[in-house]
């Protein structure tokens, strides 16, 4: 066996944790002298086949075992969901797309129709969105907003690199800039 526990005990330890595990179910790294429960879960492993059911490893309460490919989906997206400010997977798709962060959530759900969950690709939103009409565009707009459609659509084209229409660039960054006189 290739372990990464000292070779003279992980036989050893690995089955004082499978003892204490099936006797007690109680948490065991720091009982069988393991620093790392990670060093220890991944050990058990390679040893048993499986991951140790509770060997004080951070699984935030979570049983991966049995969660959905859902909602295992789910959780692999958090982060990409946290870093793009998106609450959907549609969301994250657009936001990678360069849609604005504002309508990236309602824009996804538009695409997202039709789709199986895990299927939105990037390149097939882009094309999505390059059909889309000024009218299609002001669906999303935030409301309370001053922007239209067009500028919707505009912004998306300026960071996405669609356009090499440089007065809709100047246009854009005016827009961005603050207003004289607020804050």
């Amino acid at each position: 066996m290739d372990s990464i526990l000292p070779h003279d005990t992980a036989g050893w330890r690995l089955c004082l944790a499978a003892d204490l595990l099936r006797d007690t179910g109680a948490t065991v790294a720091h009982q069988v002298d393991s620093s790392n429960a990670f060093v220890l879960s991944t050990a058990f492993a390679r040893q048993f086949g499986h991951r140790a059911p509770n060997t004080d490893a951070s699984t935030s309460g979570i049983d991966f075992e049995n969660v959905s490919e859902s909602d295992l989906r789910s959780i692999n997206l958090l982060g990409a969901m946290l870093y793009h400010g998106v609450n959907t997977e549609a969301g994250v798709v657009m936001r990678m797309s360069s849609v604005p962060r504002t309508a990236a959530n309602s824009l996804g759900a538009e695409f997202a129709q039709g789709h199986e969950p895990g299927s939105l690709r990037p390149s097939e939103a882009r094309e999505f969105l390059s059909q889309l009409s000024d009218a299609d565009w002001g669906r999303h707009v935030p409301r309370g907003s001053d922007l239209a459609g067009s500028d919707l659509r505009d912004l998306w084209q300026v960071h996405s690199g669609s356009t090499a229409d440089p007065g809709a660039r100047s246009a854009i960054r005016t827009a961005e800039q603050p207003r004289s006189g607020s804050s």
